[in-house]
């Protein structure tokens, strides 16, 4: 089998009698006849400037790898934040009085969700931590007293605002009453599973290679239509 796809890549004129990985030979023979593909026969289009262009391929590849981004970040909110946040709905951490910390919860030894707490935006805009909140009243009643300092004494340097450093071991979170319906749909769990992402992950790279495959028919398609026009416009052509 291996001799067989050797003689049809030689055939195509991509390998030689130099060695060479099989993996190789099929991304030389991929990359020179789908993602680097010469303009300048394009005589119409007036694309071509003497060289190769490779944005064309290139952004198609890129919108596509966008999507599967995507896909994987909805399937991580979805699943992976989405459980912390139902489980904390569970718990009815609706308030201040009723905020749980992760060893409450049972996920003090989860590092994803202790990073995310940190980090991540998403899930922030739903949980809050009680303690950045009381750290963020005391700096602005600090900053309140300060400006009203300065503005008797313009001489002093402007307010430094402290930064609130999470200790996740300890913080107490919870989901506003205002935010848990919108917590519940944000991260609904209903439609996201590996079956639906390996499903987009064979279209994106299926419609990937259609692309490819299409562009320089589309491409030939279009220089003919725009040297149609012209050679109306120069009444080569006669109705």
């Amino acid at each position: 089998m291996g001799n067989g796809i050797f003689r049809m890549l030689t055939a195509a004129g991509l390998s030689d009698t130099s060695e060479m990985p099989l993996w190789k030979e099929l991304w030389q023979y991929f990359q020179e006849h789908y993602l680097n593909f010469d303009l300048s026969q394009y005589e119409n289009l007036g694309l071509g400037g003497g060289g190769r262009m490779f944005s064309i391929p290139q952004m198609i590849s890129m919108m596509l790898v966008g999507v599967l981004i995507a896909a994987f970040a909805t399937l991580f909110n979805k699943r992976v934040l989405g459980d912390f946040v139902r489980v904390m709905l569970q718990h009815e951490c609706h308030s201040v009085e009723k905020a749980k910390t992760l060893e409450e919860l049972g996920y003090l030894k989860n590092s994803t969700i202790r990073g995310a707490l940190r980090r991540n935006a998403s899930l922030r805009r739903v949980v809050h931590c009680v303690e950045e909140e009381n750290f963020s009243s005391e700096v602005a009643a600090q900053r309140e007293v300060y400006e009203a300092r300065r503005a008797q004494d313009p001489s002093l340097p402007a307010f430094v605002e402290p930064t609130y450093k999470m200790d996740v071991n300890t913080a107490h979170y919870y989901i506003a009453e205002k935010d848990k319906y919108m917590a519940d749909i944000k991260f609904e769990k209903k439609g996201t599973n590996l079956f639906s992402l390996g499903i987009v992950i064979v279209c994106c790279v299926a419609l990937l290679f259609v692309a490819l495959f299409l562009l320089p028919d589309i491409f030939q398609y279009m220089d003919n239509f725009v040297g149609m026009f012209k050679e109306l416009g120069s009444g080569k052509v006669l109705s």
